[in-house]
């Protein structure tokens, strides 16, 4: 069947409550694909697709990433959720496991729920996308019956979590609000929305309003467990401030570019600066955090920030742009008030 005529096939069927079940071969290993449809009933308002490899020994560990695409089109959605699960099969081919990807919906003009973002939380408990980090976690629990009932295999409770931008985020966030559902999270091209959390700090950053919006308190312990890797790819060096010399005045872009070249392991920054954020590429070394857990985790970062005479010029670089925007706002009021 032509991939079109397949998407369009898949899409008809979930969106009239029927599973789509496929077999597939990728290198070389059998698997039983599954286009899942709503399980309302249950609480799971969005389709998913579960791949399980029919082979002997399998990991025993779910692999989850979020969809990742900006889209109205639903069979879109399938298509990149099918890219992502070929992905991850083609990773994971010296020790296939079982793969699920939640086809989270995400257009433009909505809420993003691709991140978790904090208008998750603000909708009715009637509408569909309402807390889909829930909804998630109820279809994990699905896919581990699903998985004992095809192949006979109890899966671990722990998951493998990885996300690259979008997903990336989904990753850091869904480890915010469920630490005790991730043994590891592998996460790219989002290093610069680490969630800390602190008890200052508003969602998704921190956790001040954390009971508030979950109904439970914050499992430290659990997210101190969680074996957090963060990546940049080799090639990513590109400054994106250089790009905006048509739009900046040239005082602002050097200024941008200086501070930009200090954060380290973002998309902003060089990847061989690598004092600043040192906690970036070893997430403050969670798990061995020991006695200095009773030290806040900002704490710690901002001490270990420190050391590092860029994080001096860092600071001097966000203390003049703060105090340029406020100098450049009061002059335009004044100007106001003249005329």
């Amino acid at each position: 069947m032509e991939k079109e005529k397949l998407l369009e096939y898949i899409s008809k069927e979930i969106k009239a409550g029927r599973n789509v079940d496929l077999d597939y071969v990728i290198n070389q290993i059998p698997y039983k694909i599954r286009f899942q449809k709503q399980d309302f009933e249950k609480g799971i308002n969005i389709p998913s697709i579960i791949a399980i490899p029919l082979v002997e020994n399998i990991s025993k560990r779910i692999i989850l990433e979020s969809n990742n695409f900006e889209t109205d089109n639903f069979e879109n959605i399938i298509n990149q959720g099918i890219e992502t699960g070929s992905k991850l099969a083609n990773l994971t081919k010296d020790k296939p496991g079982v793969i699920l990807i939640p086809l989270i919906p995400n257009s433009k003009n909505s809420i993003y729920f691709q991140q978790l973002s904090r208008g998750c939380f603000e909708l009715e408990p009637e509408d569909n996308c309402y807390r889909i980090d829930e909804q998630i976690v109820k279809m994990i629990d699905e896919a581990k019956i699903t998985v004992k009932e095809e192949i006979g295999v109890d899966l671990e409770d722990k998951i493998f979590l990885n996300g690259y931008s979008s997903s990336g985020v989904f990753a850091q966030r869904f480890s915010l609000l469920h630490p005790e559902l991730i043994h590891t999270a592998c996460i790219g091209g989002a290093s610069g929305s680490i969630p800390v959390p602190i008890k200052n700090i508003g969602y998704p950053i921190g956790i001040s309003d954390y009971k508030e919006l979950t109904g439970k308190e914050f499992d430290m312990d659990s997210y101190c467990e969680i074996d957090f890797t963060y990546y940049v790819g080799e090639l990513e060096t590109i400054n994106k401030v250089k790009e905006k010399r048509k739009t900046t005045n040239k005082d602002n872009v050097e200024l941008l570019k200086a501070f930009s070249e200090k954060l380290a392991y973002t998309r902003l920054g060089e990847s061989d600066n690598t004092k600043v954020y040192d906690f970036i590429s070893d997430p403050v070394s969670m798990q061995d955090i020991g006695e200095e857990k009773k030290q806040s985790l900002v704490e710690r970062i901002v001490t270990d920030t420190l050391k590092s005479d860029d994080a001096k010029y860092l600071y001097i670089s966000l203390t003049l742009m703060c105090m340029g925007a406020a100098l450049y706002m009061s002059k335009g009021v004044l100007d106001k008030f003249k005329k």
